[in-house]
């Protein structure tokens, strides 16, 4: 119970320094606005009327944004047109929460409180009820200052050269964030017109999130994205004829001979003789594009060793028809083999694997645009021995040290927090119940002996 309380404390501190404001804007009688945006302690946001957002009925003149913010008394809401027209503003108290909403509406000389508005409640995307698992990414750390502690800036960044979009948005899910992504130079280190729409999110630091990507109501993609321990961080994802995938900024790395090391399993085997085994899995994820159609593995030098990818749900594959590919095979122990993925007649990617001085080995691989690419982290579809062997082995121990860092920060930040709760408690018993007990106990004392020193004197007289 006393951890309990303890955690929620810790919750409810992290929540308390981030406030997520919502506008709603009123423009029905007046039509004052224009591609309106407004303005909070200096970020900048568009309102929408087109549905995207939850609660939102398009093109019913009612203009809706949100802005998440640091938490403070007061706040100013600053309403402009697209070509920079101020239209009005308005000074509002804040809450003692985590998310508020404010209804306003237009007057003819500027913007006011609407307070016969009814309630626009602030509510959450849910995480989509797809059973296709989400594209899963991996964010990685930027420079940033002014984050506040406990907080995280994410840059949400969509290459979108090769596929235009008009108004791409990332909704946070579980959670009632989202962000617009621009594409004028607005956001830090963004630059106009270059086809990669920017967005920022400022969140409590967390170790993934998951969001939705659509754009003027469609969904182009759910995903999931594991986050460095980072003030900033960067999740770079690319949106092409073949829908959203992430971007690793190195088109180079897409085709090719690849270079890897399988990823060790079962026993360590001390033998290296030419009669030595191993057996290799290779899994090859193409749940994003789906393309592929027969896909079978060779290798160069043990030709006998080539087999078809299954997608059965058999013999180690997790479940039936779920793009996910796997291929299990014997070869000679050798130091490294050489191998290809080809589909029908059209050749995939080549690899060079060197292979660890264990019984088995596993390599993963996903599907791209132009071939096949190496995935550094295990998909979801992983069972629990795998994600256990590339967690030992793919940065093993720097990524075990950092687990043991942050928790250990977390468990004296929560005895922190315990220790002054309990200090408070304790304080305010003392004073509200001990102190007044004391102080009743001492007046009472302080009678008695006056009553006895009258008596005494009483006695003392009459003897006289």
């Amino acid at each position: 119970m006393f951890s309990l309380l303890c955690i929620l404390s810790w919750l409810s501190v992290a929540w308390a320094d981030s406030l997520v404001v919502r506008v709603a804007i009123d423009d029905r009688q007046f039509n004052r606005l224009d591609a309106p945006v407004i303005v909070i302690e200096g970020l900048e946001t568009s309102l929408l009327d087109n549905g995207a957002l939850p609660g939102d009925v398009a093109n019913d003149q009612i203009f809706v944004g949100q802005v998440n913010i640091q938490h403070q008394e007061s706040i100013v809401l600053e309403v402009r047109n697209g070509d920079g027209a101020r239209i009005g503003s308005v000074e509002v108290s804040v809450p003692k929460a985590s998310s508020t909403t404010y209804q306003l509406k237009t007057s003819s000389k500027g913007v006011v409180l609407d307070l016969n508005a009814p309630n626009m409640p602030i509510r959450e995307a849910e995480a989509p009820e797809d059973s296709t698992p989400p594209l899963l990414v991996q964010g990685t750390e930027r420079s940033t200052d002014g984050v506040p502690e406990g907080q995280s800036a994410i840059w949400i960044q969509i290459d979108a050269t090769a596929k235009n979009l008009q108004e791409p948005m990332v909704t946070v899910n579980d959670r009632p964030e989202w962000t617009l992504l621009t594409d004028d130079g607005t956001v830090t280190g963004d630059q106009a017109g270059d086809g990669i729409f920017v967005g920022q999110l400022v969140m409590p630091a967390q170790e993934s999130l998951g969001f939705q990507v659509s754009d003027s109501g469609r969904v182009l993609g759910n995903l999931q994205a594991s986050l460095p321990s980072a003030q900033g961080v960067l999740i770079a994802l690319r949106y092409n004829q073949y829908g959203l995938s992430a971007d690793s900024g190195d088109d180079t790395a897409e085709t090719g001979n690849m270079v890897v090391q399988a990823t060790p399993k079962g026993e360590r085997v001390a033998s290296t003789s030419a009669s030595d085994k191993i057996a290799l899995t290779v899994h090859l994820d193409d749940r994003l594009l789906q393309r592929l159609q027969i896909p079978t593995v060779t290798f160069v030098a043990q030709e006998s060793a080539g087999v078809n990818f299954r997608d059965d749900g058999d013999n180690g594959d997790e479940e039936a028809s779920d793009h996910v590919w796997i291929a299990s095979t014997v070869l000679e122990r050798e130091e490294f083999v050489q191998l290809k993925v080809i589909d029908g007649e059209q050749e995939q990617g080549k690899l060079t694997v060197f292979l660890p001085s264990t019984s088995e080995a596993v390599v993963w691989l996903r599907s791209t645009e132009t071939g096949i690419k190496l995935v550094t982290e295990p998909t979801q579809s992983a069972s629990n021995s795998d994600v256990s062997s590339v967690d030992s082995n793919v940065g093993g121990s720097s990524l075990t040290s950092d687990r043991l860092a942050h928790v250990l920060w977390v468990m004296i930040a929560l005895f922190g927090i315990a220790f002054a709760y309990v200090r408070t408690l304790i304080q305010q018993r003392w004073s509200t119940e001990v102190q007044p007990v004391l102080k009743r106990m001492n007046t009472f004392l302080d009678a008695q002996s006056l009553d006895d020193l009258s008596s005494k004197e009483s006695e003392q007289g009459d003897e006289s």
